[in-house]
């Protein structure tokens, strides 16, 4: 199953994937994974630790017009993120976030008072995920510019 690109906001701790699908394997999977338009838009490690243990998931559809705003909600709060993990989930929130808007503006269907508006700036995603506008400039750089040993460094929480 393809991951949809907004569950990639944030970063996948491999580490825990075969502690959860061993649990997945004893008493099953007890949290359906979400998907958006067949994809997975919230569940990538159950849906790993699924795979790992060779157990049939169960899927729930949902429906939002904001994926990146969706994610965001279901994933921030009772992450322990650093600083710098924050900026980087923060620098892709809002780089999908102007894509998603201006596909929208293209369609000529607008934002619903999603988090599509509040992200049209840097600062505006700060606000979102907790952190400076500043740090999330910076998390755009390094993944804009990084090579990807440095991407997965900091997302990783290895360095700041």
């Amino acid at each position: 199953m393809e991951i949809h690109e907004a569950a990639s906001i944030f970063p996948l701790d491999e580490d825990s994937i075969q502690e959860i699908a061993a649990d997945i394997k004893k008493y099953g999977l007890k949290v359906p994974i979400e998907t958006l338009d067949g994809k997975v838009i919230d569940g990538r490690r159950r849906w790993a630790a699924c795979q790992k243990a060779k157990v049939t998931p169960t899927f729930k559809a949902i429906m939002t017009d904001d994926p990146v705003a969706y994610v965001v909600s279901a994933n921030l709060s009772g992450k322990n993120l650093s600083i710098s993990q924050l900026s980087m989930c923060a620098g892709r929130a809002w780089d999908l976030s102007e894509r998603h808007h201006r596909h929208e503006r293209r369609k000529g269907s607008g934002d619903r008072n999603g988090l599509i508006t509040k992200m049209h700036s840097r600062d505006a995603a700060g606000v979102a995920f907790g952190i400076s506008g500043r740090s999330v400039g910076a998390a755009r750089r390094v993944l804009a510019q990084g090579v990807p040993e440095l991407v997965d460094a900091v997302d990783q929480g290895k360095i700041p």
